[in-house]
């Protein structure tokens, strides 16, 4: 709908340059605080 990404032969595709740096950046940082809050979890579980 805006652009982000494409379709090509059934494989999902960022549009340009710009959108697959920002992609990227997203799902990186969002796996550091998936894994940091794991990391608080099993900290305050050890106590």
């Amino acid at each position: 709908m805006f652009g982000f990404i494409k379709n090509d032969s059934g494989k999902v595709i960022p549009a340009n340059r710009i959108f697959d740096t920002l992609l990227y950046n997203h799902f990186l940082s969002e796996d550091e605080t998936y894994v940091s809050d794991m990391y608080k979890v099993a900290l305050r579980d050890r106590l």
